[in-house]
């Protein structure tokens, strides 16, 4: 029989059930494909309750195979089959979808060998605890003024810390990487090095140039050890032109050691003229705060000094029209003198 090449997926069909409550592939044959995985064997009135998943991701519905066909399938194999849905209801009111296996049509080897799919579940894994910021954290150091701890994996006859200590340029003081040299070509010293420095450092970078014998690189194991360490993750493998599962997991990535090296020596450089505009920003507010208080202060003694002087010129208006009243009367009293005497004489002649 001609195989069709259009199959539905486990996915497509829970999709097709949570748009709707009736569909109508319900109890059509369809064809179907997916990744066959066997149950625990127990027969149940001729059938076997299995799983089928979709390659690359966890989506599956239980699978139930007559048994004088399951004899004929082989686990790890994507199988595609004539089937049909139904659907259940469990004693707790949920509904459970089956699929239910017809006709076989074909096995093939899955598209994804299980070393794909065991890198995908690294890569969930690190998804779910999350990537770590590697700019938040060397700009954090740099604003406390502490030199973050720097501690990069490097061949044992490298030279690549000459690259990245010549990128930080005049950085390197306050960068001052430690390099631990050991052999990138054995997984197993590359994973036993992560592990005794895991505590030792807040970043560590696992560094190389280019060349061959790149595998090490995605390593299963050297992967899984990468996303528990506590440290930030940093790699920097130069002149390839595929993404190492390392890469894929680690916090941040650069594509050569010297990228790394300029990359930190920018990021401070930014920082400190961003430090520098800050301080400006605050002295100035602090010199115009001044200004505008010693304006005020300056107006107020200008105010206070205007008022002294007015109660002053006050004052000697007042001082004055006493003087002239004084005068005034003192020349009244010299001209009553002088008429009472000229009275006085004019009596005295008269007599």
């Amino acid at each position: 029989m001609e195989i069709k090449t259009s199959f539905y997926t486990t996915r497509a069909i829970l999709n097709l059930f949570n748009n709707a409550l009736k569909v109508n592939e319900e109890r059509i044959l369809l064809d179907i494909k997916g990744l066959y995985i066997p149950g625990n064997g127990n027969e149940y009135r001729g059938f076997y309750y299995d799983q089928l998943f979709e390659e690359g991701t966890e989506s599956n519905l239980t699978l139930i195979v007559p048994a004088i066909i399951r004899q004929k399938l082989t686990p790890g194999k994507v199988i595609k089959f004539n089937g049909f849905i139904t659907r259940r209801v469990d004693d707790k009111g949920n509904i459970k979808l089956n699929l239910n296996l017809s006709e076989l049509y074909d096995q093939v080897a899955p598209q994804f060998s299980e070393r794909d799919s065991l890198s995908l579940d690294i890569q969930r894994a690190k998804s779910n605890l999350g990537y770590r910021d590697l700019e938040d954290h060397i700009k954090r150091c740099i604003i406390e003024d502490r030199k973050p701890k720097i501690i990069a994996l490097i061949g044992s006859t490298s030279i690549i810390d000459k690259d990245i200590l010549h990128a930080l340029g005049e950085t390197i003081n306050f960068f001052d990487p430690t390099f631990i040299r050991v052999n990138m070509s054995v997984a197993s010293h590359v994973a036993m090095a992560l592990k005794q420095i895991d505590s030792e450092s807040d970043v560590i970078v696992i560094s190389r140039g280019g060349g061959e014998n790149l595998e090490v690189f995605n390593n299963l194991e050297i992967a899984r050890i990468a996303i528990m360490l506590k440290p930030i993750v940093v790699t920097a493998i130069g002149h390839r032109e595929d993404v190492s599962l390392l890469d894929k997991v680690a916090d941040r990535s650069f594509s050569t050691p010297t990228a790394l090296g300029g990359f930190l020596r920018e990021l401070y450089n930014l920082t400190i003229d961003e430090i520098n505009k800050s301080k400006s920003e605050v002295i100035a507010s602090v010199e115009s705060s001044l200004r505008k208080a010693y304006s005020l202060e300056l107006n107020s003694l200008k105010e206070i000094v205007n008022q002294k002087d007015r109660e002053l010129a006050k004052s000697n208006e007042m001082r004055i029209l006493e003087q002239k009243k004084n005068k005034t009367f003192l020349t009244m009293l010299i001209l009553l003198g002088i008429a009472i005497g000229f009275m006085l004489a004019r009596l005295l002649f008269n007599v």
